[in-house]
């Protein structure tokens, strides 16, 4: 499965700002090589997927082998998890991001 967070060139991440989604979805859709019309449904696909909070949680335990059923659905209770474990994994994702820009072993302690 293609990862749609690869394909705007984004963080596997479950806290994305719609706004950075719509610029990556720019970006990509004006690079100066022709587009298919398999590409831009591609491109497309990967906003809509991604902008939808429900649908990107979906696709991220998709990439990480877990199926997601519609029929069933995502249960009220994940949702709400979902709106809470956000925001801690985006401040994990910052934090990592520091860390691997670190040059110094002090800069890594900190």
């Amino acid at each position: 499965m293609q990862s749609l967070f690869a394909r705007l060139d984004l963080p596997e991440s479950l806290d994305l700002d719609p706004e950075r989604i719509t610029s990556s979805w720019r970006e990509a859709s004006q690079d100066p090589d022709p587009r298919s019309d398999d590409e831009r449904s591609s491109l497309n696909q990967a906003r809509e997927t991604l902008t939808d909070p429900v649908a990107r949680l979906e696709h991220w335990l998709e990439l990480r082998g877990v199926t997601v059923t519609h029929a069933a659905g995502l249960s009220a209770e994940l949702l709400g998890l979902f709106e809470k474990v956000g925001p801690v994994l985006s401040e994990a994702d910052q934090i990592v991001t520091k860390f691997k820009q670190a040059e110094s072993a002090i800069a890594k302690a900190v």
